[in-house]
């Protein structure tokens, strides 16, 4: 399931893959952005969206 994460390093929505496995405390975005693990996600994105997460979540 795709979700999305708003990164306060960039003020940008990034795509995080649920089933994926990630690093303790963080969630590594499609993008290999990584945004904390107590970001609040979503299931449609909010504010801007990362231009490599959307050209990879639209395919």
């Amino acid at each position: 399931m795709l979700l999305w994460g708003w990164s306060r390093v960039d003020g940008r929505a990034h795509a995080l893959d649920s089933n994926a496995e990630h690093p303790a405390l963080v969630s590594v975005a499609r993008c290999g952005h990584r945004v904390l693990r107590q970001t609040t996600v979503f299931d449609v994105p909010q504010g801007p969206r990362c231009p490599s997460c959307a050209r990879r979540a639209d395919r």
